[in-house]
């Protein structure tokens, strides 16, 4: 497959790993603007995102990791799998949030920066992705895609599903983290939830109870798919008969306002949420038989 950006080369040996912390400070900060698409905020995004994902993943595209579409840019990159090689997870996060277009208590801050909704999600899945390969060569490729448009009705993940890079039936199941670290209120300090594992059967039910238990000190709550049906990229992905799940910290106060910056982000929570999503994509790209769409 090909794309028509420009290719861009890196020296990854020379950029220096982001913890999860630093990478969302990086993405959340000011001078992204807010990262809406289309925008010097989303290039400068891009050039971060790519720096930290050419450390351990390849470009998927000859030319790049960069899969243009009309209303944005998305980004993916792929761990070659060993034996088998030719199935693929995936698993992704948005990159874009809203530029300037939220509400804020202060006046003087108007940037809206997306700390929690979702730099933290690509955090997560760059960190889960990292450690994954840093364990040798996965049976199966993993495919790691930072999804544009996201914001403006899910756009980035549907161009890609409308013409997937990777066949749709080679893709045996898809990840999605969209709001991590974050927290409704002080009772569910420690709570995160998982949503659709039932897309995938029992297979990927139970896959995730184990994935869960690798935690100590998260507590999941398991909810079905239609509880937020169409509201992060999962739901394409489950639309096309992929077995496809959701991992989020729902949406709290700061939700779409120039609040949801750097300092809310409860960082070792997201830390956990590293924890389990790589126990569930370990298991995932190492089990003989993967889970089968319901």
């Amino acid at each position: 497959p090909t794309s028509t950006s420009p290719s861009i080369t890196h020296t990854p040996d020379a950029v220096e790993a982001l913890s999860a912390q630093a990478l969302v400070e990086a993405l959340a900060a000011d001078d992204l603007t807010g990262r809406d698409n289309q925008t010097p905020g989303t290039a400068a995004a891009q050039e971060l995102i790519i720096e930290q994902l050419a450390q351990f993943a390849q470009p998927v595209l000859t030319d790049g990791y960069l899969q243009p579409f009309t209303f944005g840019t998305n980004i993916l990159g792929v761990i070659p799998g060993g034996d088998l090689a030719d199935e693929y997870v995936v698993i992704g996060a948005h990159y874009d949030h809203v530029g300037s277009n939220c509400q804020s208590e202060d006046p003087v801050d108007q940037i809206c920066n997306g700390a929690t909704d979702n730099a933290s999600g690509v955090a997560t899945i760059i960190s889960i992705a990292r450690a994954i390969e840093a364990e040798g060569t996965p049976r199966r490729s993993v495919l790691v895609a930072l999804w544009d448009g996201e914001e403006d009705g899910l756009l980035g993940s549907a161009a890609y599903v409308s013409a997937p890079v990777i066949p749709i039936a080679q893709t045996v199941a898809y990840l999605n983290f969209d709001i991590q670290g974050a927290t409704l209120l002080p009772s569910l300090a420690n709570v995160t939830i998982a949503i659709g594992a039932e897309t995938g059967g029992d297979a990927l039910a139970q896959a995730t109870v184990r994935a869960m238990a690798s935690s100590a000190s998260l507590q999941p709550l398991l909810l079905r798919s239609f509880l937020f049906q169409g509201r992060s990229d999962h739901a394409n992905f489950a639309q096309a008969g992929v077995p496809s799940m959701l991992f989020t910290d729902a949406t709290g106060g700061c939700y779409h306002t120039a609040q949801d910056e750097a300092d809310i982000v409860d960082f070792a929570k997201l830390d956990q949420q590293v924890v389990v999503g790589a126990a569930l994509l370990r298991e995932l790209v190492g089990i003989d038989a993967p889970p089968v769409f319901d």
